[in-house]
C-alpha cells in the first residue's frame, strides 16, 4: 500500500509545506524504517550535485520516522489488524517553508492513509503532529 500526504497551507500569509510518502507492507511484526534515499528527489530537481544530508535532513528524517511509528502504533492498537512494516520513501521539503513539525504532520497522515483510515479516526492525529492554525492541510 502506497500513500502520500502533502501539507500545503498558507496561514496568516505564512506558507506551511511538507510532503511525505510511505509504503506499507504486511510483516511478521510492526516496524517503521526509513527508505534508502528519502531526500533523493533533490537530485532529480536540482541535478547530481544537489545537497542531501546534514543536520536539517537528519532532523526531518527523524521526525518522519517518529511520526510514522506513532501513527502506526496508535492506528493498529485502535483498529485491530495484522502487523505492518511502514517505510518512509520520500520526504519533500521547501528550504524556507518546512519545519520538523510539518514533516511529522505529513508523516502521520500518509501513514494513516496507507493503513486505510483517516487520522481523524484515531488519536494519531493529535500525537506529535503540528497543525498550523486555521487548518490541517490537504492532499492535493
Amino acid at each position: 500500500m502506497l500513500a502520500e500526504f502533502r501539507l500545503a497551507r498558507i496561514v496568516d500569509g505564512l506558507p506551511h509545506r511538507a510532503e511525505v510518502a510511505v509504503e506499507v507492507r504486511p510483516a511478521a511484526r510492526d516496524a517503521v524504517r526509513i527508505g534508502g534515499d528519502p531526500c533523493g528527489w533533490r537530485r532529480e530537481a536540482h541535478g547530481p550535485g544537489a545537497w542531501i544530508g546534514g543536520p536539517a535532513d537528519d532532523g526531518m528524517v527523524s521526525s518522519a520516522e517518529v511520526a510514522a511509528d506513532t501513527a502506526a502504533a496508535r492506528a493498529l492498537s485502535e483498529h485491530t489488524g495484522p502487523p505492518h512494516e511502514v517505510t518512509v520513501t520520500a520526504i519533500r521539503d521547501s528550504n524556507v517553508d518546512t519545519g520538523r513539525g510539518h514533516v511529522r504532520f505529513a508523516a502521520v497522515h500518509a501513514t494513516a492513509r496507507a493503513l486505510g483510515f483517516s487520522p481523524a479516526d484515531t488519536a494519531a492525529a493529535r500525537l506529535t503532529a503540528y497543525v498550523p492554525a486555521g487548518g490541517a492541510g490537504e492532499s492535493y
